[in-house]
């Protein structure tokens, strides 16, 4: 996994009630860690997430996310962010 990697396509899916993200696995990954907040590209905070989809249900509000890949020796940049109005 290269260190500066960035092509990491992240997807947004209908935004009813529960919002599915989905993006491209990375050679060499381990995990993802998905990255949210309130404001473009200012994240609050991150968890791990072991696959490449993550579903969850926002809750009214601007929202932005994005996912970097890790493994033992790297973490990914930034894939492209996703978000807006919920």
């Amino acid at each position: 996994m290269a260190k500066t990697t960035k092509h990491i396509r992240l997807h947004a899916g209908d935004r009813t009630e529960a919002v599915t993200f989905q993006w491209d696995a990375s050679a060499g990954a381990t995990g993802y860690l998905f990255y949210y907040g309130t404001q473009t590209g200012v994240y609050s905070g991150s968890f791990a997430v072991s696959g490449t989809t993550y579903s969850l249900s926002p809750t009214p509000g601007n929202h932005f996310y994005a996912v970097r890949a890790y493994n033992a020796n790297n973490t990914s940049g930034y894939s492209n962010e996703v978000g807006g109005m919920f």
